[in-house]
């Protein structure tokens, strides 16, 4: 078989070497390349914890405050335990929806103080006093105590 020293390139498709503008043209796939470089061992950032009057919140309790505008009555409420609540040794601000009032959520101080039921009662009414004087009507719903 005799070869043909006289090659003709070979056309992609009928009419490729066309040069007419109503023909539509095809776009050829582009791909992106990229060199891979080894990921160097680095320390992980440091995620500043959320804190209110110095307690660390989740980022729920935190969302809820922030969108609420409860920040300055929050720090409030929790001045008036550590004042109300002399044995108070833990504290802890949590986020819950009541699933029986339709659109009410709220954030819960929960405290443990120890005391006689007298005693507790007693600092419990002085809490809320100060609470119904301090925090705007708007506010205090949205502000739980527990213990």
């Amino acid at each position: 078989m005799k070869k043909s020293s006289k090659q003709s390139s070979p056309r992609p498709y009928p009419g490729a070497e066309q040069k007419n503008e109503a023909l539509p043209r095809i776009a050829e796939p582009a791909a992106a390349y990229a060199v891979a470089t080894p990921t160097l061992h680095r320390k992980p950032q440091r995620v500043e914890e959320k804190r209110i009057a110095g307690y660390a919140v989740s980022d729920e309790v935190w969302r809820f405050v922030v969108a609420n505008d409860l920040i300055p009555h929050l720090e409030t409420a929790i001045r008036l335990v550590h004042e109300c609540f002399p044995t108070v040794s833990d504290i802890q601000l949590l986020y819950e929806v009541d699933w029986d009032i339709e659109n009410r959520s709220y954030i819960v101080i929960e405290i443990k103080i120890t005391g006689s039921i007298a005693l507790i009662l007693e600092q419990y009414d002085r809490f809320t006093l100060q609470k119904i004087r301090q925090v705007p009507p708007e506010k205090r719903d949205k502000i739980i105590l527990s213990f």
